[in-house]
């Protein structure tokens, strides 16, 4: 059926006017010729490759609805760790061509024995050190001081019964 055909169908109403302009148009593009209508694009098979900017494109044919744009192959994957992860250290990026495994554990560091250096005396009057042995001191230790000192260690009369020596002074005070 001709689009002037469907129109008269459409509009039984319409009066002698309206249908003869009508059928002047629709009959002049029913005997038109269709456009001429691209070729379809067959240009093979060519790999995009990631990372490819958008182009929209300006070819005369056109793409066919069933068309699919091939990718390249995908990035290889490497190899899971198998080995033991090194012990804890100074930080660093690495270079290995294999990657961590989440569940991986790193080793503690060894814990060096605690000191057992047997008992020493301090004396009085040592400075005061932080220390540089690679031990460390269990939380129960002491540590041993000398005994103490007593009057007469250091030159004083005893308590009971002191001997004087010189002749004792007292301050006298002043008479009113």
């Amino acid at each position: 059926m001709s689009l002037y055909d469907d129109w008269v169908v459409k509009n039984p109403n319409a009066n002698e006017k309206q249908t003869a302009n009508v059928e002047f148009v629709l009959k002049s593009i029913d005997s038109m010729p269709a456009p001429a209508v691209p070729a379809a694009a067959n240009l093979g098979v060519t790999t995009s490759s990631f990372g490819q900017a958008i182009a929209h494109g300006s070819a005369p044919t056109f793409a066919r609805s069933d068309h699919r744009h091939p990718l390249p192959a995908a990035p290889t994957v490497p190899a899971a760790a198998t080995t033991t992860p090194a012990a804890l250290g100074t930080a660093a990026v690495g270079t290995s061509a294999t990657y961590a495994r989440s569940d991986h554990v790193h080793a503690l560091p060894s814990i060096p024995a605690p000191a057992n250096l047997g008992v020493t005396t301090a004396s009085f009057g040592q400075a005061l050190s932080n220390g540089t042995a690679p031990t460390f001191a269990r939380s129960d230790h002491r540590h041993p001081l000398p005994a103490a000192p007593t009057l007469s260690s250091l030159g004083a009369a005893p308590l009971a019964s002191p001997a004087f020596s010189g002749t004792p002074t007292c301050p006298t005070p002043a008479l009113p």
